[in-house]
């Protein structure tokens, strides 16, 4: 099926649903403001001089220690509270491509304890690989913004030549954004399995998004990344509970048909 095709179907898909998926990125970042208001009130609360003092008082190494322990566990909590969401949402789309009656609870469906487990470890994982690709394709141009800034101060290099510097180290790390962004889309099809199929373990999950994607790495960005004039009117907010479901949507799709085409040229 054609980019084109996917996306006519992605909006037929969205028919009837559209103020479920407006609700979705609604209630999202409804939740991501108010876990950033109550996160900023326990560092402000941790950072106050009565309890500085007194973990200060059983050694000054404490209170750093407190404060990268507060961080650590707050990001653990928060990722084990937004992943269900994360997941319901990913299967919330996907029955939508399968023509599936889904009603707007089934995205908080996740959290029982079993699904939230496998919601947790799948999209740690996800962030922990992706993050590792983004930065092993980024580090030349960090690499060489970090050798600018250095001879910048210590060698006294003339201004021109830092800019050349960092304009490099910019289309370096821009290139290397692109690339990582193709590489990604290897795990593209895991958080739908996972959605479907709950039982399935992260390793098996990613072993299956690979072999689905196998060569597809670079057609999944494109038709991604085609969305990128309709997602960047998002910066006005209003838009983005109406661009962000139907992408979402057309992207379940794209993954939908591509199993499918995997599916078929096996039997042949």
């Amino acid at each position: 099926m054609k980019s084109s095709e996917i996306k006519v179907f992605g909006r037929a898909a969205m028919v009837g649903r559209q103020l479920s998926g407006a609700a979705i990125p609604l209630v999202f970042c409804t939740a991501i403001l108010l876990w950033g208001f109550m996160t900023a009130n326990v560092r402000l609360l941790l950072s106050a001089n009565e309890i500085e003092q007194a973990v200060g008082a059983a050694g000054e190494i404490f209170v750093p220690l407190m404060n990268i322990s507060a961080c650590f566990l707050l990001l653990f909590f928060g990722a084990f509270v937004f992943a269900p969401a994360v997941v319901g949402i990913h299967e919330w789309f996907m029955n939508g491509a399968l023509s599936r009656k889904s009603g707007f609870r089934k995205v908080f469906g996740w959290y029982r304890y079993k699904k939230a487990v496998s919601a947790f470890s799948v999209s740690v994982v996800l962030a922990l690989l992706k993050g590792a690709i983004y930065t092993l394709f980024c580090l030349p141009g960090i690499a060489l913004a970090a050798g600018g800034i250095y001879m910048l101060f210590s060698s006294g290099i003339s201004l021109a030549l830092a800019a050349i510097v960092f304009f490099g180290s910019v289309v370096l790390m821009f290139a290397g954004a692109g690339f990582a962004f193709c590489a990604v889309q290897r795990y593209a099809a895991a958080p739908y399995i996972v959605a479907l199929r709950p039982q399935t373990r992260v390793r098996s999950a990613l072993s299956a998004s690979a072999r689905i994607m196998q060569g597809r790495y670079i057609s999944c960005a494109v038709f991604k990344l085609s969305f990128l004039p309709w997602l960047l009117s998002c910066v006005l907010i209003v838009p983005a509970f109406f661009v962000w479901p139907y992408y979402k949507q057309a992207c379940a799709i794209w993954v939908l048909e591509t199993v499918r085409s995997v599916k078929n040229q096996s039997v042949k």
